[in-house]
């Protein structure tokens, strides 16, 4: 267990840097363009990107990537290069969720009273999106984002017997068919634990944000 989870939390931390990454940049590009038919076209995808299983989609890309193209390998997968793809797997779900979310409380921010007022004081509407919006847009997804991490987690025992990856998951899958009953429920505690310090973790944020604005 000390061997495998540090694999798996390689592979959670790769997804959430994917995600944010993906989350801010598409969620600015969007907020810029003045045209309203990209960001339909986000939501569109972002719909698609909830709706597709995380196990079909690593099943796809490995079949894709793997066998027909023959540009990653099938098997013996133990270097950090080799976390991208189940953390790209991983984060699709996350990024296609979170995204409308953050486009939505930029334009909410982009209403507000102070918007109007930086704008009457000349502030262009990338400096107002870098300094003002996305700060405190970001304030109320931080928390969802957290306990969504805990949930990355289980998914990753999934993901990781589908890339071969000695990681968590991929150790829970072969002491179940072994049924190693002890390990199992070693596995499954662990599990449940990390899951829920994401949750306190997400909490204590909440309480932090809420205290910062003066309603806790």
């Amino acid at each position: 267990m000390a061997t495998a989870f540090p694999k798996t939390l390689g592979i959670v931390a790769l997804a959430s840097i994917f995600q944010v990454v993906f989350i801010v940049i598409v969620s600015c590009i969007a907020f810029l363009l003045p045209w309203k038919l990209p960001k339909k076209a986000v939501r569109l995808l972002c719909i698609l990107g909830v709706s597709i299983p995380s196990f079909y989609l690593a099943t796809v890309y490995l079949d894709y990537f793997a066998v027909q193209k023959s540009l990653i390998s099938v098997a013996g997968n133990t270097t950090l290069l080799s976390y991208i793809s189940p953390a790209i797997c991983i984060g699709v779900f996350g990024a296609s969720f979170y995204t409308p979310l953050l486009m939505d409380a930029l334009e909410h921010e982009s209403n507000e009273d102070y918007a109007f007022y930086a704008r009457c004081r000349g502030l262009s509407e990338k400096r107002l999106l870098l300094c003002h919006f996305i700060p405190r847009a970001a304030m109320g997804l931080v928390p969802n984002f957290l306990q969504s991490i805990g949930l990355a987690l289980a998914n990753a025992t999934v993901i990781e017997s589908i890339f071969s990856i000695p990681g968590f998951g991929y150790l829970i899958v072969n002491h179940v068919l072994d049924r190693d009953t002890p390990m199992i429920h070693a596995e499954v505690f662990f599990l449940a634990l990390a899951i829920a310090l994401c949750n306190i973790a997400a909490d204590l944020v909440q309480w932090a944000i809420g205290r910062k604005k003066g309603v806790a």
